[in-house]
């Protein structure tokens, strides 16, 4: 269960040790860090010791604690473990969202609302994004994997109650960077605002520091390590343009671009994308990421595109994609005029290069279009340029 926890812990931490709060301000505000959704072999004993305080302050026996490279690798272990073992029920809603909310409401009886509540997680918009960007990626590539139907249906009944219930899946299951950054910044607020926090907060915070991702059973749990390569633009989308966007230590990458999930071939081999390729394409996303990749200038001169309007401002090129008479995709760009193969990704339902220009800059006057090149030129504006580079 997804989990919002937004709060500035900066604004909170008068009671914090002032060496202490130092660090994690740095770590929670340094826009250009990726540390905090990192994380290594050296903190298991701190993760390990965690969860047993956690099961312990939920009145639970200390768990059999398995670790995996990935979250992949976790998603196969457990669906391995629940489709024959006795491993309990799953105890997520004890374990961490139930000491979430009441850390929650803690800080709210503090004065937390006026404090910021509602200001970002982590204190930056960006770790917020890039947290939320690495659990959906993980969870589209392994979300769906589940335990083996035979077994489980064969599987003893104290382990889960009717034989014919729902398998789970693993997004349902399992607890990812934004569900534990959420509690890790909640154990870390309430400190600072009354001076400790209760045991299943304290547990839960080393669990945070050093586990990616997190499946929590009544007799056993599994933990597993974070990502060594995380890559991400400026607006906190997954992007790498030479290379996986995520890694884990087993190898497992995600391949991503503008926060487009993708084939790892095409980061790879970029040289082989092709306007026949593009326009084979199912998935409009990936496609206008491809184009992106190719080059708009490069999918205009060879022909992916046709000449829809011109005028003093520049020139608008335009491409639609249609199945059985029906408009299922569209693309456009606009080229300033005497500016040729600089092109601006631009809302396909515009009529006009100048409608374009005033589109990219917010205004109705077009003839500015010049004086703000550098604006337009960044290659990432509205959510309608996302996935263009100019």
């Amino acid at each position: 269960m997804p989990m919002d926890l937004r709060i500035d812990p900066a604004s909170h931490a008068k009671k914090a040790d002032p060496a202490a709060h130092r660090v994690q301000r740095k770590r929670w505000h340094d826009p250009g860090s990726l540390d905090c959704l990192k994380s290594g072999a050296s903190g298991k004993a701190d993760a390990e010791e965690g969860v047993r305080l956690v099961y312990r302050a939920a009145g639970l026996s200390p768990p059999h604690i398995v670790w995996c490279s990935s979250p992949r690798e976790l998603a196969h272990a457990w669906a391995a473990a629940a489709s024959g073992d006795d491993i309990g029920a799953n105890a997520g809603q004890r374990l961490l969202e139930r000491p979430c909310r009441k850390g929650l409401q803690r800080i709210r009886r503090s004065g937390g609302n006026k404090a910021g509540l509602m200001r970002t997680l982590f204190g930056g918009e960006r770790s917020r994004v890039i947290s939320d960007a690495v659990q959906a990626a993980v969870i589209e590539e392994a979300g769906g994997i589940r335990p083996q139907l035979i077994a489980w249906m064969n599987r003893p009944r104290r382990s889960g109650g009717m034989r014919l219930r729902g398998r789970p899946a693993f997004a349902d299951a399992g607890y990812g960077p934004r569900d534990l950054s959420c509690a890790r910044l909640a154990a870390y607020v309430v400190e600072a605002l009354n001076g400790h926090a209760g045991p299943a907060l304290r547990g839960l915070r080393p669990i945070a520091e050093n586990a990616g991702w997190l499946v929590p059973h009544e007799a056993a749990c599994w933990l597993s390590l974070g990502p060594d390569v995380l890559s991400a633009d400026r607006y906190g989308r997954l992007h790498c343009g030479d290379g996986p966007a995520v890694r884990y230590p087993d190898g497992w990458s995600l391949y991503a671009w503008k926060g487009t999930p993708l084939p790892a071939w095409m980061i790879a081999q970029p040289k082989k994308i092709t306007l026949q390729w593009i326009d084979a394409q199912i998935d409009p996303r990936i496609r206008h990421a491809m184009i992106d990749i190719f080059t708009p200038s490069r999918f205009i001169a060879a022909g992916g595109a046709d000449r829809a309007a011109s005028d003093e401002t520049g020139t608008l090129w335009k491409r639609k994609w249609t199945y059985r008479g029906t408009v299922i995709d569209a693309w456009a760009a606009v080229e300033a005029a005497g500016k040729k193969g600089t092109l601006w990704c631009v809302p396909p339902d515009v009529a006009t290069p100048r409608e374009a220009f005033a589109r990219l800059l917010g205004s109705d006057h077009a003839g500015e279009w010049s004086g703000a090149a550098s604006h337009c030129g960044g290659g990432v504006g509205g959510p309608w340029r996302s996935q263009a580079t100019v």
